[in-house]
């Protein structure tokens, strides 16, 4: 990290978006899916009937999504266009990113380093299917080049 960049945490630059709502059972709803190497892509198109969990979320794209089962192992990234509107479920948490303090791809690659993935694993070893609740997904700091202060006119 250069020296004139600061480590914030996560929760200075992303914020909770809970948009939740009842899966109505005649609506055919998009379901995500997180794989492990960040990419973000439509699980399958399916009847409100059908799906068990009726509390999801719905997610805008440019918003940044995790599995809390998989992120140490990299699942996580930025939804998509085309997967706008579609619904996840709660172990499946979305953020809207501040982009007045960081680039939503700069984000998603300074996130992909391995001492990310240390992080998170140190956190959990010996223990399987363990969990990435949010307050300790926002408290990982992350670092951001210091902006030059504006001259005063």
């Amino acid at each position: 990290m250069k020296s004139d960049w600061k480590k914030i945490p996560l929760s200075k630059v992303l914020r909770q978006a809970k948009k939740t709502f009842l899966i109505q059972d005649k609506t055919v709803y998009k379901q995500i899916t997180v794989s492990k190497n960040g990419s973000i892509s439509l699980r399958e198109e399916k009847n409100g009937g059908l799906i068990g969990t009726k509390k999801q979320t719905i997610v805008k794209s440019g918003w940044f999504i995790y599995s809390r089962l998989g992120l140490p192992d990299g699942a996580f990234g930025l939804i998509p266009k085309d997967l706008e509107g579609a619904i996840v479920t709660g172990d499946m948490p979305v953020f809207e990113i501040d982009e007045n303090q960081i680039i939503p791809e700069y984000l998603n690659y300074i996130l992909r380093n391995s001492e990310v993935f240390d992080f998170f694993k140190s956190k959990f070893k010996g223990s399987a299917q363990s969990r990435v609740r949010e307050p300790l997904f926002l408290s990982l700091e992350i670092p951001l080049p210091s902006l030059p202060e504006q001259k005063r006119m």
